[in-house]
């Protein structure tokens, strides 16, 4: 008896049922590693950077050129000079999440973004997520791993 007195409570008191809209529902996980450097994509990327003049070594792609007058192998603040290829007044190059003024030596593990977003079509919630720390600047010794597909140059440190 209890039992029926409450579904007709909850049957006569919910009112109209009707849709209340729709929610749009995404989620993505997209591979942000740097790749490695390739002179082609270099000189397509930084098109008014010569590489003849700019010959800093540079593991990864997607650093602004730069000539290495200390010989250090890695660009430096106090006395290497590089190319503004976007005008911006810095150098911009790949620096590790874990230290300052670090540039990326090596790559642990892949690195990617996670994104979920809600909407409705008009208004969205987007959260997105980076894991920076598994790209590393130390300068310790480091070996390619087994099989490793990529430029011999951008190393993997041993697990």
């Amino acid at each position: 008896m209890i039992r029926l007195l409450l579904v007709a409570l909850l049957v006569f008191t919910a009112g109209d049922v009707r849709a209340q809209g729709t929610f749009l529902v995404g989620a993505a996980k997209v591979d942000v590693t740097p790749p490695s450097f390739d002179a082609a994509a270099d000189a397509a990327m930084f098109p008014t950077c010569p590489a003849a003049v700019f010959t800093g070594p540079r593991l990864f792609g997607l650093q602004e050129p730069y000539v290495d007058q200390d010989g250090s192998g890695f660009f430096n603040y106090d006395t290497d000079v590089y190319c503004d290829a976007n005008a911006n007044g810095r150098y911009d190059g790949l620096y590790s999440a874990g230290g300052v003024d670090h540039l990326l030596e090596w790559v642990h593990d892949p690195i990617d973004a996670r994104a979920v977003a809600i909407g409705d079509g008009s208004r969205w919630a987007i959260i997105v997520s980076v894991e920076p720390d598994q790209a590393h600047a130390g300068r310790g010794a480091c070996r390619a791993a087994p099989g490793d597909r990529r430029d011999a140059r951008v190393q993997r440190r041993p697990q």
